[in-house]
C-alpha cells in the first residue's frame, strides 16, 4: 500500500476510481438514469483540471499491489459559516477495497498533509443515506449541520462532519 500525492499523470486512475465508486456508491440512492450520466469524458476533464492547475486543492492518492484504488482530495472551506479552515471534497476508494482499513489509512495519511499545509481543522459533507457516514463517525468527525442538497432534481439530506484540531 502507498499513499502519495497525486500528480498531473494521474488523471485516467482518479477518473477512473472517481466514476466506479459513485455508481457503486450512489447505486441505491440517486436515480439510475442520473447515475447513467456519470462517465469518463466529463469528470477526465474536471480531474484533468483539478490536477494540471496549480490551485489550492489537495489530491492523494491511495495505491494498492501498484493500482491507484482510492482518493481523497481536501483544500480551503468553501462554507464561510463553519468555523473550519478546510473541506474535504471527496474521498472514494473502489468498492472491493472497502471495508479492509485501508480507507482509514487513506483519511488519517492524508490529514496528516493537509495538516503540515497549515489548515487546522476541517469538515466534510456527506449525504445521510451514503454508507460512509459511519466511517466519519468511526474517525471521530463531530456532526455539525445538516442540510439539503438538490440532486438529479430530489433532494436529498446531508451531513457536515468536523474535526476541530488536525
Amino acid at each position: 500500500m502507498n499513499i502519495r500525492e497525486a500528480k498531473s499523470s494521474d488523471v485516467k486512475d482518479i477518473t477512473k476510481v472517481h466514476v466506479e465508486s459513485w455508481k457503486t456508491t450512489y447505486n441505491n440512492i440517486f436515480p439510475e438514469e442520473f447515475l447513467e450520466t456519470i462517465n469518463f469524458d466529463k469528470r477526465y476533464k474536471l480531474w484533468e483540471k483539478i490536477l494540471n492547475h496549480s490551485g489550492d486543492e489537495l489530491v492523494y492518492l491511495l495505491e494498492f499491489d501498484n493500482k491507484v484504488v482510492g482518493f481523497l482530495s481536501a483544500g480551503p472551506a468553501r462554507e464561510k459559516s463553519f468555523d473550519y479552515e478546510a473541506e474535504i471534497y471527496a474521498l472514494y476508494l473502489l468498492e472491493e477495497y472497502q471495508n479492509k482499513g485501508l480507507g482509514q489509512k487513506l483519511f488519517e495519511t492524508a490529514l496528516d498533509y493537509i495538516k503540515n499545509k497549515g489548515y487546522e481543522s476541517i469538515y466534510v459533507w456527506v449525504l445521510k443515506d451514503n454508507p460512509s457516514v459511519e466511517f466519519y463517525k468511526k474517525m471521530g468527525g463531530k456532526k455539525i449541520r445538516d442540510s439539503k442538497i438538490e440532486i438529479a432534481d430530489n433532494l436529498y439530506e446531508e451531513i457536515a462532519f468536523g474535526w476541530d484540531h488536525l
